[in-house]
């Protein structure tokens, strides 16, 4: 387990791309932590590491986001927030079409509130948390 601590949106998007390869092959990336935490500013520093050109959204009201990309290992990156959700399920996950995005060799999907799972998913583990204009990553 490591701590990092970012001071600025550009830290953070450093370290979404330091940790890319990573990320890849771990396929799944689960993020912790308290609303404004970072969360979304990270998967859009994974998505600009990507080669994303839209803008990375946090997907709280449509759940999931998908971003198509032209990257050697990663066709699609898969971003899903959990937070209005309670106990979600396998069920869920399928109807939320997690459990295809999961499967996908060529996906990086990453969740926010991994936590609203009443299961757990495998992947590399953020908590995020916040103290005035500091961020912390905890990689596990």
């Amino acid at each position: 387990m490591s701590t990092y601590v970012t001071h600025s949106v550009e830290e953070m998007h450093v370290l979404a791309k330091a940790w890319l390869p990573e990320m890849i092959a771990s396929k799944s990336v689960l993020l912790s932590g308290d609303l404004g935490s970072g969360k979304t500013t990270f998967v859009q520093g994974v998505g600009r590491a990507l080669g994303v050109k839209r803008l990375i959204k946090s997907p709280t009201f449509a759940l999931v986001h998908e971003y198509r990309v032209a990257h050697a290992d990663v066709d699609v990156l898969v971003h899903a927030d959990l937070y209005r959700l309670r106990d979600v399920d396998a069920a869920t996950l399928a109807d939320l079409g997690l459990d295809e995005a999961l499967a996908n060799p060529r996906a990086l999907v990453c969740i926010e509130w991994p936590e609203r799972m009443t299961f757990s998913v495998s992947g590399m583990t953020l908590k995020f948390s916040v103290d005035g204009r500091n961020r912390a990553l905890i990689k596990s």
